[in-house]
């Protein structure tokens, strides 16, 4: 499988957050793909690389910040 790039990872558990910096973003004409939790937003790092994320820092099971010690470790 080879490696894609995205403009920007969205990491948030409200559906309507994510639509709306979806809007914004792709209006921008950048790419993004979102997660709806950080287990998934990790699953999605193995794979794909993103210029940029975007964290809710309140979500069950594992915090924004707590996600964001684990990737930059």
């Amino acid at each position: 499988m080879t490696n894609r790039t995205y403009d920007i990872l969205i990491v948030d558990d409200e559906e309507v957050i994510v639509n709306a910096i979806n809007v914004i973003a792709r209006f921008g004409e950048y790419t993004t793909l979102s997660a709806s939790n950080p287990t998934e937003a990790l699953r999605l790092l193995e794979e794909t690389t993103f210029n940029l994320i975007i964290t809710d820092i309140m979500m069950q099971n594992l915090d924004g910040f707590q996600f964001l010690e684990i990737i930059n470790k």
